[in-house]
């Protein structure tokens, strides 16, 4: 018998063109409801009868306050998009035990979304969602971060004397690891200067600044990743 546990129901929304998960939600909910109108004519007997009218559907998101991680949702970025009045494309996934997967896809808006901090313990989250429109089965998984593979620079041969270089690729990218022949470099900071085993990563241009000065002949090639 396969079953699906809790932690195998997740909610995903879509933004910058991938699926990305609520960040530290612990527990979730969906529920479909349908609206009803009697139908009972006098004189008919003594029991009602009635028939559907509207379907409605929406749900909750709670878990533990979490504010940056990559391709994922915190409060901060799920509450600037209520904030801004935009309806959200969701997915509500469970899979089993054996890989079978259920899914609901349907556009939503964010009602209410509350963080509370407790002195004693984790700050939490609760989010609400309503449902506008219909939602559609699916029966598949959701990709996640479908461009996620470590990917590698050109190699770039320093004639002497650089501190800097542009790598094209890296414009909008994450940046993992820096090799200057054959020193890895992984510590990658945003601001300041770079010293000892620090670059600097300049993401809106590709840029990527050295500690140091490069001699003729160093070879110099990045590992990132899509964003």
């Amino acid at each position: 018998m396969s079953i699906v546990l809790g932690k195998n129901v997740i909610v995903y929304i879509y933004d910058g063109g991938l699926w990305k998960p609520a960040v530290c939600g612990l527990t979730c909910s969906y529920s479909t409801n349908a609206e009803d109108i009697e139908t009972s004519i006098t004189g008919a007997g003594p029991w009602r009868t009635f028939k559907y009218a509207g379907l409605t559907w929406g749900g909750s998101i709670d878990g533990a306050m979490s504010l940056q991680q990559v391709n994922t949702l915190a409060v901060p970025d799920i509450r600037a998009i209520q904030y801004n009045r935009q309806a959200i494309l969701m997915r509500y996934q469970r899979t089993d035990t054996v890989g079978n997967v259920y899914t609901e896809e349907g556009t939503a808006l964010l009602i209410n979304i509350t963080d509370n901090g407790d002195n004693t313990g984790v700050a939490t989250f609760s989010i609400q969602f309503k449902g506008t429109g219909a939602p559609t089965p699916i029966f598949t998984p959701t990709p996640i971060n479908p461009f996620g593979k470590v990917k590698r620079t050109a190699t770039f041969t320093a004639t002497g004397g650089e501190t800097s270089h542009v790598f094209s690729e890296l414009i909008g990218k994450d940046l993992l690891e820096v090799s200057i022949d054959t020193r890895d470099m992984s510590v990658i900071i945003t601001t300041g200067t770079p010293v000892e085993n620090e670059v600097k990563f300049t993401v809106a241009s590709g840029l990527v600044t050295f500690p140091m000065e490069l001699n003729p002949g160093v070879q110099v090639y990045c590992m990132y990743q899509d964003i």
